[in-house]
């Protein structure tokens, strides 16, 4: 059995591989953990800080603004930049490996795409999984509306079974 398992980098995505570790036996599935980045996430200077914002003086709470204190950066090359957000990426996926399946082969897979759950389906079938896991921020109303749900659109979109780890389950998975 191949199963994915799909991260966002936050807490509530790592349920996803909390709620597999109960019951992964290594040696009988092939693991794949899977971090889509959004473009527009990685930032643009060497130290991973947006430049300040110099404004005249008295603009932000009455600050006097002192040129003096501005340290210059070098900003990155948008292919520096995706090299440094895809070993971040990387380095994020095996801890995760680490952490909840300790011993066990698992395949770290970063993709840099703006429509999330695209990518999400589509490297499903390249890799020809049987599973799609991945949890969900069970976001209700205006948020729902506006954020929309990468979950819901990967269950629709999906060729494989796609097990949803909702809301709820931090409490018991944190409680076993």
């Amino acid at each position: 059995m191949r199963i994915l398992i799909t991260l966002d980098g936050s807490s509530i995505g790592e349920r996803a591989a909390a709620a597999v570790s109960k019951w992964f036996q290594p040696g009988e599935a092939e693991l794949s953990l899977l971090l889509v980045v959004h473009p527009e996430d990685i930032h643009a200077t060497a130290d991973g800080h947006f430049f300040p914002i110099i404004t005249p003086k008295g603009a932000m709470g009455g600050q006097p603004l002192n040129i003096e204190d501005q340290h210059a950066r070098v900003a990155e090359t948008r292919g520096q930049a995706l090299e440094r957000a895809r070993a971040d990426a990387d380095a994020y996926l095996h801890s995760i490996a680490q952490r909840h399946f300790p011993g066990a082969t698992v395949r770290a897979l970063v993709d840099f795409d703006e429509d999330v759950p695209k990518a999400i389906v589509e490297t499903a079938e390249k890799q020809g999984v049987d599973m799609i896991v991945m949890s969900t921020h069970g976001r209700t109303g205006l948020r729902h509306v506006i954020l929309g749900s990468v979950a819901e659109e990967v269950v629709r979109k999906a060729t494989s079974p796609v097990m949803v780890v909702g809301p709820k389950a931090r409490e018991r998975l944190d409680a076993e």
